[in-house]
């Protein structure tokens, strides 16, 4: 392991973390908005504002095993996260992670693959959970990299959003990857 992975916490987020993770998921969305904007809309809201709008169901959700944030830290600096989300499929459990995301100066030093490790690890305590599943735009070859690295695998692929330019220009296409436990 290098210096900064051993001087990095993986921490669940909390309420109380809500306006800290915000401010890095707004990085997130500033840095890659073709892969982060979809869900996004929340972050321009107060914790005030998330109860009021979605009750305190959707706040204190940080804190409930169908959603699992995560996210990585070296003191008060927030170098990146990852969310999970437990859900009922045709009668069976199934994880899915969504919005990894690494701090771009932190990227390529191990901090995503130990994110993405103990994230699998703690879905691994989750009764029931059996797959877990993820997309990610073909032009996210770091990321892409990554997940295979840890025994994800491509099961499918969506040219429909081949209509969708990052910003070098190149045409996205999402992958679908699965992790069976």
């Amino acid at each position: 392991m290098n210096a900064i992975q051993d001087v990095v916490r993986i921490e669940h987020v909390r309420p109380e973390h809500w306006d800290a993770y915000r401010s890095l998921r707004l990085q997130a969305v500033a840095e890659e908005p073709v892969v982060f904007s979809e869900r996004d809309w929340i972050l321009s809201l107060s914790p005030e504002e998330v109860r009021e709008l979605l009750g305190d169901a959707y706040v204190s959700s940080l804190d409930k095993s169908r959603t699992i944030m995560l996210w990585a830290r070296k003191d008060k600096l927030s170098l990146g996260a990852i969310t999970v989300e437990i859900y009922t499929f045709k009668g069976q459990e199934v994880a899915y992670i969504y919005d990894m995301y690494i701090v771009r100066e932190y990227r390529g030093q191990g901090l995503g693959k130990k994110l993405l490790l103990y994230c699998l690890a703690y879905i691994k305590t989750v009764p029931g959970v059996k797959v877990i599943r993820l997309s990610v735009p073909n032009t996210q070859e770091a990321a892409l990299a990554l997940y295979i690295s840890v025994g994800f695998r491509i099961v499918a692929s969506d040219e429909a959003c081949a209509q969708y330019i990052d910003r070098d220009g190149a045409q996205i296409e999402l992958l679908y990857m699965e992790y069976t436990l």
